[in-house]
């Protein structure tokens, strides 16, 4: 899922990138709040709104 929206290969992915990631996952509906919070509490520098794969994992599978 992280290395499929990962489309620039660029380690990271951007608010629109995660946000697109778990849109395919259909089963949840998720707000932009709740993307939001999932953003900050993955965003290790919390300014950028990058998150790499170490920070995307946890959230994945707490969702999963």
């Amino acid at each position: 899922m992280f290395m499929k929206q990962d489309k620039k290969h660029t380690d990271y992915l951007s608010y629109s990138e995660f946000k697109e990631s778990f849109k395919t996952l259909t089963y949840y509906d998720l707000s932009e709040n709740d993307i939001k919070m999932m953003i900050a509490t993955a965003d290790e520098r919390e300014e950028d709104a990058k998150i790499n794969w170490k920070n995307f994992i946890p959230i994945a599978l707490d969702l999963i």
